[in-house]
């Protein structure tokens, strides 16, 4: 097997030559013979500024929360009442990506009673990289002390990054649905082509299929994820992905053609707060 003259002694002597002429050419010439490089000239004078997230678009844009729905499951049990919950929300930036936003959920009762939930651990509160103009739905089945009357689903924390400083910086975002399925059955099946423009950072890096519970007149009646979880992938490009929930947590008003299965990113900002 032919071997790189590098990794032979004469190679590597001519290798480490190199690298002290360089070194010395870098470092505006040993002899004295030439002039110091110019700022301009230097190597680290093209490489972007550091990506920070911010805690405002730059050009004003918000988080616009344009529906939120919840639906009674079932109100049986003597201390909690399942339902599902859901809200959609709008990256109104034009310009910027929002990077990460996590929502309040507050629940009241028709005599002033209120419940809130925290979003701690809650990925279902949570989506990161929202493309400008985006939309997206979060939410997802939960249980309640009373019976509820109202749902109030309020931003907690935003963070954005221009778009301009993600691509300065090499970092490709977003996911394009491109077709979906829903099939309601003894469980609720999803299947979701799209195009993913990720490339793994990282092992915590994934993507959840959520479903807008939607009945036929397109009210939003909640929000559903489909199990399991899955990486972003190595390479972008295209893909297919299933998932599927119990049908206990399927409205009797929901209807399959007018809900809408979509792709959150839930873990994690690749911009990091400054």
């Amino acid at each position: 097997m032919p071997t790189s003259a590098s990794r032979t002694p004469a190679g590597r002597r001519r290798a480490t030559g190199s690298a002290l002429l360089g070194l010395c050419l870098l470092l505006a010439g040993c002899d004295g013979s030439e002039e110091p490089s110019g700022p301009d000239e230097s190597p680290a004078a093209s490489e972007p500024p550091p990506l920070h997230a911010r805690p405002m678009a730059s050009d004003g844009g918000t988080v616009e929360i344009t529906e939120m729905g919840f639906t009674i499951l079932d109100q049986s049990h003597p201390r909690v009442v399942d339902v599902v919950w859901g809200a959609t929300f709008q990256n109104a930036s034009q310009a910027d990506l929002l990077t990460y936003v996590d929502f309040q959920v507050t629940w009241r009762s028709a005599d002033g009673e209120t419940e809130e939930l925290r979003t701690t651990d809650a990925r279902e509160q949570r989506a990161y990289d929202v493309l400008p103009g985006g939309t997206v739905v979060v939410g997802s089945e939960s249980f309640v002390g009373f019976v509820p009357d109202s749902l109030d689903v309020t931003v907690r924390t935003s963070e954005w990054a221009p778009m301009a400083d993600l691509q300065a910086h090499g970092l490709p975002v977003g996911v394009e649905v491109t077709s979906y399925h829903i099939d309601v059955d003894s469980d609720v099946r999803v299947q979701v082509g799209f195009t993913s423009s990720y490339e793994s950072q990282r092992e915590d890096d994934d993507l959840r299929i959520t479903v807008a519970l939607r009945d036929a007149g397109g009210t939003l009646l909640g929000a559903k994820w489909a199990q399991p979880d899955f990486p972003v992938g190595l390479v972008p490009g295209e893909r297919e992905e299933n998932g599927s929930f119990r049908s206990a947590w399927w409205p009797e008003q929901a209807d399959p053609e007018a809900s809408q299965a979509m792709i959150v990113k839930v873990c994690c900002a690749w911009v990091g707060v400054a």
